[in-house]
């Protein structure tokens, strides 16, 4: 009898790790703009857009970036080529500062459940910003990465912040500017890669470096169709007042 119930709690508990296991992989795959706050993000065609329904965020939009708000880590996709289906995220690993970050090999291992070929966990990064014009002004979004191009600008933006912080100031907010560049690339053709460039710096409590509040337009500006980004740098910036 002893023998019985031990065997039945053995699989009971191995009913209920595949299940967690289970769970926790739909709950890797739930976006975290969920109930929660709108996702930055640069399209195939070279424009910003941010929240379920894709706001246009026009080239030259000012943000300003919350350095607190720092994010490193993986995310684990599918690598589905041509007629295979659209790419779904298997799970993701995020660590604020002062968390640091095992490395990937100690994170557990996903299979595509479609094609059953192994998901390779990939760097990535994240970081909140809140849009200063336009129309989603005010709002606070979240713009996370993978790609070479969005790993290149959140590390050049927090080698940024260091600086800032090794010359003692306490304005280490950089507002910066929204914009994109492209190159050919052999297969893909033209690619688009983001570009957020510095135009100033804020404190904490939202004052910019010369002494003046981060003005936040509350006006909803209608914007022509944007012109094909150059790689000229971004227009002069606009007077606060």
């Amino acid at each position: 009898m002893t023998n019985a119930l031990s065997t039945a709690n053995t699989a009971g508990l191995a009913a209920l790790q595949t299940l967690r296991t289970g769970l926790q992989q739909v709950r890797a795959t739930i976006p975290s703009s969920v109930g929660g706050t709108p996702l930055l993000r640069l399209l195939k065609d070279g424009s910003w857009v941010a929240g379920a329904e894709d706001t246009t965020l026009g080239a030259g939009t000012e943000v300003i970036l919350n350095p607190m708000s720092f994010q490193s880590g993986y995310s684990c996709w599918t690598n589905r080529a041509a007629g295979q289906g659209k790419n779904e995220l298997m799970g993701e690993e995020m660590w604020g500062i002062g968390q640091g970050k095992p490395p990937a090999s100690s994170l557990p291992q996903h299979v595509d459940p479609r094609t059953q070929a192994p998901c390779q966990w990939k760097d990535a990064m994240a970081v909140d910003l809140k849009v200063l014009d336009g129309a989603m002004s005010g709002q606070q979004v979240q713009y996370k990465v993978t790609s070479v191009g969005g790993l290149r600008v959140l590390s050049a933006l927090l080698d940024a912040v260091m600086a800032k912080l090794d010359t003692g100031s306490e304005y280490i907010c950089p507002i910066v500017a929204l914009s994109s560049d492209s190159y050919n690339h052999q297969s893909y053709g033209r690619t688009y890669v983001p570009v957020m460039s510095v135009v100033g710096w804020a404190n904490m409590n939202g004052h910019e470096e010369d002494g003046a509040p981060v003005a936040v337009d509350t006006k909803v500006k209608e914007t022509a169709p944007e012109p094909e980004p150059q790689t000229d740098a971004p227009a002069g910036r606009r007077r606060r007042v």
